[in-house]
C-alpha cells in the first residue's frame, strides 16, 4: 500500500492548481464529438502498446528506450510551454523530462509532477463531457488491455526494467503514468465543475477504488487494470453530485 501516497499526490497537485487559476474549456464539444475524439486517443494508446510489444519482440530495445525518452521528453516540453513562457519552457521540460527517466523518490517526484501538468491542460482545453466520456473508454480499454490485450504480452515478457520510465514504482508495486495521469485528469475535471468541499466526492470514491485495485493486486499477484473499477466509481460520484445539485 506505500504506492497509494504517489497516486494520490498528482490529484492534489491537479486540485490545487485548477482551484487557484480556475481555467475555462477553450473548446466547445458535442458527445458526438466527444466520443469521436475519445475513441481516436483511445486507438492511439491501442496502436503504442502494439508497437511497443513488436519491438520488444524483436528485441530493438535501444530504439524502444529511444522512443520512450522522446516521449517523455515531447510531454514534459509541451505541457510546460503551456504553463511557463517559451524561452524558459524548453530547458525546464528538459530537467523534467530527465528527472521523470530517473528511479527513486526524485523520479516519482517528477512523475507526478508531469502528470499534473498534463491533467491540468486537457482540462484548459476540453470540456466536462470529453473528459467524462475519455475516461470512461480508458477505463473499458485498460481491461481489456490488460487482461486480453497487448498489455497483457508485455507483462509476459518481463521487461519491467526496460519500460520502468513509463511506471511509478515503490517497493514491489507500479502503476503506470497513463493512470496516474488519468487520476490527476478526473480530479482535475471534478475540481473545475463542482464546487468545493462536495468536488472530494468523486475524488474520494476514485481513490476508494484505487485502494482497492491495489489491494487486489497484491492478493492475487497478477497485473490488474488501474483505471477501470477507479473511473466508474469516480463517474458514480460525479452522478451523486449532479443529483445533490
Amino acid at each position: 500500500m506505500g504506492i497509494i501516497p504517489w497516486l494520490i499526490l498528482p490529484q492534489l497537485i491537479s486540485i490545487l492548481m485548477v482551484m487557484f487559476t480556475s481555467p475555462s474549456p477553450e473548446l466547445s464539444m458535442t458527445v458526438g464529438e466527444s466520443v469521436g475524439l475519445s475513441s481516436l486517443y483511445v486507438m492511439l494508446a491501442f496502436i503504442s502498446s502494439i508497437v511497443i510489444v513488436y519491438l520488444i519482440r524483436r528485441r530493438v530495445e535501444r530504439i524502444l528506450r529511444v522512443l520512450i525518452a522522446l516521449t517523455i521528453a515531447y510531454s514534459s516540453i509541451f505541457s510546460l510551454f503551456y504553463i511557463i513562457p517559451s524561452p524558459v519552457s524548453i530547458p525546464a521540460g528538459a530537467i523534467l523530462a530527465y528527472l521523470v527517466m530517473r528511479h527513486g523518490f526524485v523520479g516519482r517526484v517528477a512523475k507526478c509532477i508531469l502528470s499534473s501538468i498534463l491533467s491540468y491542460i486537457f482540462v484548459a482545453f476540453f470540456p466536462k463531457i470529453f473528459i467524462s466520456i475519455f475516461l470512461l473508454l480508458l477505463a473499458i480499454f485498460d481491461a481489456y488491455s490488460v487482461l486480453k490485450g497487448p498489455l497483457s504480452s508485455i507483462f509476459e515478457l518481463h521487461v519491467e526494467k526496460l519500460l520502468s520510465p513509463l511506471f511509478i514504482e515503490h517497493g514491489n508495486m507500479a502503476v503506470g503514468l497513463g493512470d496516474l495521469f488519468s487520476y490527476s485528469l478526473a480530479a482535475s475535471s471534478s475540481a473545475l465543475s463542482d464546487p468545493f468541499p462536495l468536488l472530494m466526492i468523486p475524488v474520494f470514491f476514485m481513490n476508494i477504488g484505487i485502494v482497492a485495485t491495489i489491494a487486489a493486486l497484491q492478493k492475487m499477484k497478477r497485473p490488474l487494470p488501474g483505471l477501470t473499477i477507479p473511473i466508474i466509481l469516480w463517474i458514480v460520484g460525479e452522478a451523486v453530485i449532479g443529483g445533490l445539485c
